[in-house]
């Protein structure tokens, strides 16, 4: 019985545990350029993601465990990653709110017009942490690669981001169940916009805040590209697929005010 249960043992230990899951694969292109389109994927499961994207410069993958509350970002041309954690966000928001209140004492007895266009500046080198997203519903629809989409316009503080066309998990025919993780990846993609400069708003996070569904379509204003969901499937996703491959080396995040 002992030699039984340690064959059992040794063959869990081997066997690579699938997880029921969707695969999202997409299409990206600059605008009036989609000849040239490159592809990217989004694998999910109840409690993990992974986006992965193609291009000329290389592969970034994104990786998410809700478990762990954690990101890790991978560069496959570089064979780098680095590691994202809530604790992490929560250290840099206080630091960058520290060095918001710093320089704004700092600027204090200035001018009212001066002191407005130096805060102004200071927005703008932090990017996501001092703006205002919102979303907003167009009310029109538009038949996208055969799914019925409506049309909303992401913007950040008063400028438009991202024109995005966006479905029902049913429209797609897959259940809201296999994208659970997006509730707490949606938490965490709020705590990076307020904890690191230079972030914006996804549009996976903002379509599911708004309607818990998913973008067939988005424009992305500030780089004038086009990301088109294109197939939709059934995937059994396993522990390789949200794995840091064991040769990558991992590179640390900058911190606020940290010059490394």
């Amino acid at each position: 019985m002992k030699n039984i249960l340690t064959t059992m043992a040794m063959l869990i230990l081997c066997v690579n545990i699938l997880f029921a899951g969707v695969k999202l694969e997409f299409k990206n292109y600059e605008i009036d350029n989609e000849n040239e389109s490159e592809s990217n994927i989004a694998i999910f499961t109840s409690d993990k993601l992974r986006i992965e994207g193609r291009n000329q410069e290389g592969n970034t993958v994104i990786i998410y465990d809700s478990n762990k509350d954690k990101i890790w970002i991978l560069n496959k041309s570089e064979k780098q990653y680095t590691v994202i954690s809530k604790e992490m966000l929560l250290n840099m928001k206080k630091q960058v709110e520290n060095m918001m209140d710093q320089m704004k004492q700092q600027f204090a007895n200035l001018p009212d017009a001066q002191r407005e266009q130096i805060e102004k500046m200071m927005g703008a080198q932090m990017g996501g942490v001092s703006v205002n997203y919102t979303l907003s519903n167009t009310k029109k629809t538009e038949k996208i690669n055969n799914w019925n989409t409506t049309k909303y316009i992401l913007k950040a503080d008063d400028e438009i981001q991202s024109e995005i066309w966006a479905t029902t998990y049913s429209t797609l025919g897959v259940d809201a169940k296999d994208f659970e993780v997006m509730n707490k990846f949606s938490a965490f993609s709020s705590d990076m916009l307020s904890s690191m400069p230079k972030i914006q708003k996804d549009p996976f996070s903002a379509i599911y805040d708004e309607m818990k569904g998913i973008p067939v379509k988005t424009i992305d204003m500030s780089n004038d590209s086009v990301n088109e969901l294109v197939n939709v499937s059934k995937y059994n996703a396993s522990d390789e697929d949200f794995a840091v491959p064991s040769d990558y080396k991992e590179q640390k995040l900058s911190m606020p005010g940290n010059n490394r």
